[in-house]
């Protein structure tokens, strides 16, 4: 679900509250929702999950595939970031990254997830996730076959930065 500069965030704390780390939480000072299509970002999902293969190529990995449920539940948890002003992979309220996973239909046999927050180019962005031991662990771990990326754009601290999340995965019987 998408959802334009001009909706409120209402609508959607309404929707969450009918459902119910290893980066580390940053405050958010926005509290709109604004989708990668209704604004230009630095990077598209396409380019991300391109220089991520490019990653795993290099070292004679398969490549991951783009998943739609994957890039659902990599949106609900960025929306969910935004609106409730955190940056982490369990939100405040204790939700995991699976629960996204679980909502967007994906029945995974393995799953894991990468956050990153301000980078400028999809380069900068891979880069800073391969040079970190946990984020490289993930982008090259052979138990994944699937994965689905978003991104939101926010305030913080006066800067705009996007907020990326990326789901890994990989489905029962596969």
């Amino acid at each position: 679900m998408f959802i334009t500069k001009s909706l409120r965030v209402t609508l959607f704390l309404a929707l969450l509250a009918l459902t119910v780390g290893a980066v580390g939480v940053e405050q958010v000072a926005a509290k709109t929702v604004v989708a990668p299509k209704t604004v230009v970002s630095p990077y598209t999902a396409a380019q991300i999950v391109a220089e991520i293969n490019n990653e795993r190529i290099a070292q004679k990995l398969a490549p991951l595939t783009s998943n739609a449920a994957l890039t659902a539940a990599a949106q609900m948890k960025v929306n969910d970031m935004v609106v409730n002003s955190y940056f982490a992979h369990y939100s405040p309220t204790g939700v995991a990254p699976w629960y996204w996973m679980d909502k967007a239909g994906y029945e995974f046999i393995h799953a894991s997830e990468n956050l990153a927050s301000g980078f400028k180019t999809t380069k900068s962005l891979v880069k800073g996730w391969m040079n970190s031991p946990t984020h490289k662990a993930n982008i090259m771990g052979t138990q994944f076959t699937e994965t689905g990326v978003a991104f939101a754009k926010v305030r913080q601290n006066g800067v705009t930065v996007w907020y990326v999340v990326q789901m890994f995965g990989a489905q029962f019987g596969s």
